[in-house]
Protein backbone atom coordinates (compact mmCIF):
# COMPACT_ATOMS: atom_id res chain seq x y z
CA UNK A 1 0.00 0.00 0.00
CA UNK A 2 2.67 2.64 0.85
CA UNK A 3 4.08 2.10 -2.57
CA UNK A 4 0.93 2.91 -4.39
CA UNK A 5 0.30 6.27 -1.88
CA UNK A 6 4.15 7.24 -3.01
CA UNK A 7 3.36 6.99 -6.23
CA UNK A 8 0.22 8.64 -5.93
CA UNK A 9 1.80 11.19 -4.05
CA UNK A 10 4.44 11.93 -6.32
CA UNK A 11 2.29 12.07 -9.31
CA UNK A 12 0.08 14.26 -7.86
CA UNK A 13 2.50 17.02 -7.70
CA UNK A 14 3.09 16.17 -11.18
CA UNK A 15 -0.23 16.91 -12.25
CA UNK A 16 -0.23 20.05 -10.30
CA UNK A 17 3.15 21.23 -12.40
CA UNK A 18 2.04 20.02 -15.89
CA UNK A 19 -1.76 20.98 -16.07
CA UNK A 20 -1.57 24.54 -14.31
CA UNK A 21 -4.26 25.93 -17.13
CA UNK A 22 -6.62 23.42 -15.20
CA UNK A 23 -7.59 25.53 -12.28
CA UNK A 24 -10.21 23.72 -11.12
CA UNK A 25 -8.20 20.06 -11.41
CA UNK A 26 -5.33 21.56 -9.52
CA UNK A 27 -7.44 23.22 -6.40
CA UNK A 28 -8.98 19.16 -6.54
CA UNK A 29 -4.98 17.48 -6.32
CA UNK A 30 -4.08 19.91 -3.88
CA UNK A 31 -6.92 19.16 -2.14
CA UNK A 32 -6.39 15.01 -2.58
CA UNK A 33 -2.86 15.45 -1.91
CA UNK A 34 -3.32 17.13 1.55
CA UNK A 35 -5.62 14.31 2.29
CA UNK A 36 -2.88 11.03 1.27
CA UNK A 37 -0.38 13.38 3.35
CA UNK A 38 -2.95 13.62 6.73
CA UNK A 39 -2.58 9.73 7.63
CA UNK A 40 -6.04 9.46 7.00
CA UNK A 41 -5.23 6.41 4.79
CA UNK A 42 -8.32 4.58 5.73
CA UNK A 43 -9.65 3.53 2.32
CA UNK A 44 -12.61 4.67 3.49
CA UNK A 45 -15.60 5.76 1.16
CA UNK A 46 -14.09 9.06 1.10
CA UNK A 47 -10.20 8.04 0.00
CA UNK A 48 -12.37 5.83 -2.87
CA UNK A 49 -14.04 8.49 -4.68
CA UNK A 50 -10.89 11.16 -4.52
CA UNK A 51 -8.66 8.59 -5.54
CA UNK A 52 -10.88 7.60 -8.63
CA UNK A 53 -11.00 10.83 -9.54
CA UNK A 54 -7.24 11.38 -9.74
CA UNK A 55 -7.68 8.25 -12.11
CA UNK A 56 -9.91 9.78 -14.08
CA UNK A 57 -7.85 12.65 -14.27
CA UNK A 58 -5.19 10.96 -15.71
CA UNK A 59 -7.51 9.35 -18.45
CA UNK A 60 -9.07 13.30 -19.41
CA UNK A 61 -5.46 14.06 -19.82
CA UNK A 62 -4.40 10.99 -21.91
CA UNK A 63 -1.90 9.80 -18.79
CA UNK A 64 -3.88 5.99 -19.90
CA UNK A 65 -0.58 4.39 -18.25
CA UNK A 66 -0.98 5.81 -14.41
CA UNK A 67 -5.11 5.81 -14.99
CA UNK A 68 -4.87 2.09 -15.13
CA UNK A 69 -2.81 1.59 -12.37
CA UNK A 70 -4.97 3.85 -10.48
CA UNK A 71 -8.05 1.76 -11.52
CA UNK A 72 -6.34 -1.47 -10.78
CA UNK A 73 -5.46 -0.40 -7.27
CA UNK A 74 -9.12 0.96 -6.44
CA UNK A 75 -10.66 -2.55 -7.98
CA UNK A 76 -7.88 -4.36 -5.25
CA UNK A 77 -9.32 -2.47 -2.49
CA UNK A 78 -13.14 -3.08 -3.78
CA UNK A 79 -12.29 -6.55 -3.82
CA UNK A 80 -11.69 -6.59 0.05
CA UNK A 81 -14.61 -4.55 0.43
CA UNK A 82 -17.05 -6.56 -1.22
CA UNK A 83 -16.28 -9.40 0.55
CA UNK A 84 -17.51 -7.62 3.85
CA UNK A 85 -21.26 -7.69 3.71
CA UNK A 86 -21.72 -4.95 5.76
CA UNK A 87 -19.52 -2.71 3.50
CA UNK A 88 -20.81 -4.55 -0.24
CA UNK A 89 -23.85 -2.25 -0.72
CA UNK A 90 -21.70 0.99 -0.46
CA UNK A 91 -19.00 0.04 -2.43
CA UNK A 92 -20.49 -1.90 -5.14
CA UNK A 93 -21.87 0.85 -7.61
CA UNK A 94 -18.19 2.40 -6.78
CA UNK A 95 -16.50 -1.02 -8.23
CA UNK A 96 -18.37 -0.99 -11.12
CA UNK A 97 -17.43 2.82 -12.27
CA UNK A 98 -13.75 1.67 -11.59
CA UNK A 99 -14.31 -1.42 -13.86
CA UNK A 100 -16.46 0.67 -16.14
CA UNK A 101 -13.46 3.32 -16.12
CA UNK A 102 -10.71 0.48 -16.41
CA UNK A 103 -12.43 -0.81 -19.56
CA UNK A 104 -12.03 2.77 -20.98
CA UNK A 105 -8.81 2.93 -20.77
CA UNK A 106 -8.37 -0.36 -22.50
CA UNK A 107 -10.49 0.73 -25.25
CA UNK A 108 -8.32 3.73 -25.75
CA UNK A 109 -4.98 1.43 -26.17
CA UNK A 110 -7.36 -0.38 -28.80
CA UNK A 111 -7.16 -3.51 -26.26
CA UNK A 112 -10.96 -4.96 -26.65
CA UNK A 113 -9.60 -8.20 -25.02
CA UNK A 114 -9.57 -6.84 -21.94
CA UNK A 115 -11.83 -4.15 -22.52
CA UNK A 116 -14.99 -6.67 -23.09
CA UNK A 117 -14.80 -8.37 -19.45
CA UNK A 118 -14.19 -5.16 -17.57
CA UNK A 119 -16.95 -3.46 -19.15
CA UNK A 120 -19.06 -7.03 -18.30
CA UNK A 121 -18.05 -6.63 -14.71
CA UNK A 122 -19.24 -3.25 -14.57
CA UNK A 123 -22.53 -4.21 -15.59
CA UNK A 124 -22.66 -7.02 -13.53
CA UNK A 125 -21.74 -4.59 -10.16
CA UNK A 126 -24.04 -1.97 -11.52
CA UNK A 127 -26.89 -3.98 -11.84
CA UNK A 128 -26.79 -4.92 -7.75
CA UNK A 129 -26.32 -1.35 -6.85
CA UNK A 130 -29.92 -0.29 -8.78
CA UNK A 131 -30.94 -2.44 -6.09
CA UNK A 132 -30.35 0.26 -3.81
CA UNK A 133 -29.51 3.20 -6.17
CA UNK A 134 -31.93 3.74 -9.01
CA UNK A 135 -29.52 6.19 -10.73
CA UNK A 136 -27.15 3.02 -11.49
CA UNK A 137 -29.78 2.12 -13.97
CA UNK A 138 -28.06 4.66 -16.24
CA UNK A 139 -24.46 3.81 -15.82
CA UNK A 140 -25.53 0.47 -16.83
CA UNK A 141 -27.33 1.33 -19.76
CA UNK A 142 -23.96 3.58 -20.52
CA UNK A 143 -22.17 0.47 -20.35
CA UNK A 144 -24.41 -1.55 -22.36
CA UNK A 145 -23.94 1.66 -25.26
CA UNK A 146 -20.08 0.83 -24.51
CA UNK A 147 -20.65 -2.70 -24.82
CA UNK A 148 -22.19 -1.99 -28.79
CA UNK A 149 -19.66 0.87 -29.55
CA UNK A 150 -16.61 -2.21 -28.89
CA UNK A 151 -18.70 -4.58 -30.83
CA UNK A 152 -19.02 -1.90 -33.86
CA UNK A 153 -14.86 -1.24 -33.87
CA UNK A 154 -14.68 -5.18 -33.78
CA UNK A 155 -16.62 -4.95 -36.85
CA UNK A 156 -19.46 -7.07 -35.39
CA UNK A 157 -22.23 -4.79 -36.83
CA UNK A 158 -25.19 -7.69 -36.17
CA UNK A 159 -24.20 -7.11 -32.79
CA UNK A 160 -23.51 -3.95 -32.60
CA UNK A 161 -26.88 -3.20 -34.07
CA UNK A 162 -28.97 -5.56 -31.33
CA UNK A 163 -26.93 -3.93 -28.54
CA UNK A 164 -27.60 -0.29 -29.52
CA UNK A 165 -31.22 -1.02 -29.56
CA UNK A 166 -31.12 -2.71 -26.32
CA UNK A 167 -29.48 0.30 -24.82
CA UNK A 168 -32.08 2.84 -26.06
CA UNK A 169 -34.94 0.85 -24.69
CA UNK A 170 -32.81 0.93 -21.69
CA UNK A 171 -32.32 4.87 -21.24
CA UNK A 172 -36.08 4.95 -22.22
CA UNK A 173 -36.99 3.06 -19.04
CA UNK A 174 -34.91 5.14 -17.02
CA UNK A 175 -36.50 8.18 -17.72
CA UNK A 176 -39.45 6.82 -15.60
CA UNK A 177 -37.89 5.84 -12.76
CA UNK A 178 -37.35 8.12 -9.48
CA UNK A 179 -34.58 8.99 -8.15
CA UNK A 180 -32.59 8.85 -12.02
CA UNK A 181 -30.84 11.94 -13.35
CA UNK A 182 -33.08 12.37 -16.62
CA UNK A 183 -30.72 14.89 -17.67
CA UNK A 184 -27.77 12.29 -17.88
CA UNK A 185 -30.31 9.58 -19.22
CA UNK A 186 -31.05 11.99 -22.18
CA UNK A 187 -27.80 12.51 -22.94
CA UNK A 188 -27.38 8.69 -23.19
CA UNK A 189 -30.26 7.79 -25.36
CA UNK A 190 -29.16 10.76 -27.62
CA UNK A 191 -25.60 9.30 -28.14
CA UNK A 192 -26.93 5.77 -28.59
CA UNK A 193 -29.65 6.96 -31.41
CA UNK A 194 -26.67 8.69 -32.80
CA UNK A 195 -24.81 5.77 -33.54
CA UNK A 196 -27.51 3.70 -34.18
CA UNK A 197 -28.10 6.04 -36.95
CA UNK A 198 -24.74 6.42 -38.24
CA UNK A 199 -24.64 2.54 -38.43
CA UNK A 200 -27.89 2.09 -40.25
CA UNK A 201 -25.96 5.25 -42.48
CA UNK A 202 -23.15 2.94 -43.23
CA UNK A 203 -25.05 0.15 -44.19
CA UNK A 204 -26.45 2.45 -46.97
CA UNK A 205 -30.23 2.35 -45.04
CA UNK A 206 -30.77 6.01 -45.02
CA UNK A 207 -34.17 5.95 -44.41
CA UNK A 208 -33.35 3.69 -41.49
CA UNK A 209 -30.76 6.10 -40.46
CA UNK A 210 -32.84 9.18 -40.70
CA UNK A 211 -35.25 7.71 -38.46
CA UNK A 212 -33.22 7.02 -35.67
CA UNK A 213 -31.57 10.28 -35.77
CA UNK A 214 -34.86 11.74 -36.22
CA UNK A 215 -35.91 10.10 -33.11
CA UNK A 216 -32.96 11.90 -31.26
CA UNK A 217 -33.98 15.16 -32.81
CA UNK A 218 -37.55 14.88 -30.84
CA UNK A 219 -35.96 14.03 -27.43
CA UNK A 220 -33.67 16.72 -27.77
CA UNK A 221 -36.93 19.13 -28.37
CA UNK A 222 -38.77 16.95 -25.17
CA UNK A 223 -35.47 17.73 -23.05
CA UNK A 224 -35.47 21.18 -23.78
CA UNK A 225 -39.04 21.73 -22.97
CA UNK A 226 -38.09 20.44 -19.75
CA UNK A 227 -35.16 21.62 -18.81
CA UNK A 228 -32.96 19.12 -18.75
CA UNK A 229 -30.41 20.50 -21.33
CA UNK A 230 -26.51 19.93 -20.82
CA UNK A 231 -23.56 21.31 -22.74
CA UNK A 232 -23.36 17.12 -23.69
CA UNK A 233 -26.43 16.97 -24.93
CA UNK A 234 -26.15 20.26 -27.62
CA UNK A 235 -22.66 18.60 -28.55
CA UNK A 236 -24.46 14.90 -29.57
CA UNK A 237 -27.11 17.37 -31.04
CA UNK A 238 -24.58 19.26 -33.34
CA UNK A 239 -23.30 15.67 -34.54
CA UNK A 240 -27.53 14.24 -35.02
CA UNK A 241 -27.92 17.07 -36.94
CA UNK A 242 -24.60 16.90 -38.95
CA UNK A 243 -25.49 13.31 -40.03
CA UNK A 244 -29.24 14.65 -40.81
CA UNK A 245 -28.03 17.18 -43.24
CA UNK A 246 -25.94 14.05 -44.75
CA UNK A 247 -29.22 12.45 -45.10
CA UNK A 248 -30.53 15.03 -46.59
CA UNK A 249 -28.21 15.42 -49.00
CA UNK A 250 -28.36 12.08 -49.85
CA UNK A 251 -31.89 12.53 -50.75
CA UNK A 252 -31.10 15.26 -53.02
CA UNK A 253 -32.73 18.20 -51.08
CA UNK A 254 -30.07 20.08 -50.37
CA UNK A 255 -31.43 23.49 -49.09
CA UNK A 256 -33.07 20.75 -45.81
CA UNK A 257 -29.27 19.59 -45.90
CA UNK A 258 -28.06 23.12 -45.38
CA UNK A 259 -30.73 24.09 -42.60
CA UNK A 260 -29.62 20.95 -40.90
CA UNK A 261 -26.02 21.80 -40.93
CA UNK A 262 -26.17 25.43 -39.73
CA UNK A 263 -28.42 23.99 -37.01
CA UNK A 264 -25.33 21.79 -36.28
CA UNK A 265 -23.26 24.55 -36.46
CA UNK A 266 -24.78 27.21 -34.12
CA UNK A 267 -24.46 24.40 -31.25
CA UNK A 268 -20.98 24.51 -32.24
CA UNK A 269 -20.53 28.26 -31.53
CA UNK A 270 -22.57 27.96 -28.50
CA UNK A 271 -19.96 25.00 -27.12
CA UNK A 272 -17.06 27.05 -28.65
CA UNK A 273 -14.27 27.43 -25.89
CA UNK A 274 -16.10 25.20 -23.93
CA UNK A 275 -15.63 21.53 -25.09
CA UNK A 276 -12.39 21.31 -27.19
CA UNK A 277 -13.72 18.43 -28.69
CA UNK A 278 -16.73 20.02 -30.74
CA UNK A 279 -14.01 21.61 -33.13
CA UNK A 280 -13.89 17.61 -34.41
CA UNK A 281 -18.12 18.05 -35.43
CA UNK A 282 -17.86 21.63 -36.51
CA UNK A 283 -14.74 20.41 -39.22
CA UNK A 284 -17.03 17.39 -39.92
CA UNK A 285 -19.88 19.44 -41.03
CA UNK A 286 -17.85 22.02 -42.77
CA UNK A 287 -16.43 19.62 -45.03
CA UNK A 288 -19.65 18.06 -45.84
CA UNK A 289 -21.30 21.60 -46.43
CA UNK A 290 -18.69 22.27 -48.88
CA UNK A 291 -19.68 19.43 -50.82
CA UNK A 292 -23.66 20.86 -51.34
CA UNK A 293 -24.08 22.08 -54.95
Amino acid sequence: METMERFLAEYIQEIIRNYPQDRDGQRFQQTYFQYISSGELSFSYRWCILTYNVGMFFKINRRGDYAEQIFKYLIDVYDRKLHDQTERARYIGLAGEAYDSLAGVYDEKNDRLRALPALTLALTCYAEAAQTDRNYLVYAASAGYGLGLIQLRSKNVIEAEKIFKDAVRSFRGCMSVPGVDRAQATVGLLKVLNSLGTLHYNQKKVSEAWNCHSEAAKVFEEARNAGLVTDRAMSVMADVYGNMGNEYADFGDYASARMYYNAGLRFCDVLEGKMPSISQSRRAIERNMATLR
